[in-house]
């Protein structure tokens, strides 16, 4: 495990996927998928990063991409799409959920 300090309550895993469902911020474990944190999304956004935001399903299989790009349009597009009950996660492009 690399020393970030963050570790799964459930598994000690220290690898997650970020996902906003609802205006929320979760981070979920890529080993056992407990959710371990959670926090408004409207805390860390906007970002100019550039980032594809993906609408997944509860497996982590793609359903669409929800737009692509950095700062307040892409934002406001993962609020959008978040505030319909989709989760989405936040991938550099070229790279899988």
């Amino acid at each position: 495990m690399d020393d970030n300090g963050f570790y799964c309550p459930s598994c000690g895993a220290d690898n997650f996927r970020g996902m906003i469902r609802y205006g929320s911020y979760v981070l979920r474990c890529r080993t056992c998928s407990t959710d371990a944190v959670a926090t408004s999304y409207m805390a860390i956004g906007p970002s100019e990063a550039h980032m594809q935001a993906v609408a997944v399903d509860d497996d982590w299989k793609v359903l669409e991409i929800v737009g692509e790009g950095s700062g307040q349009e892409l934002y406001d597009k993962v609020r959008a799409a978040a505030d319909t009950g989709k989760l989405v996660t936040l991938v550099m492009p070229g790279t899988r959920p």
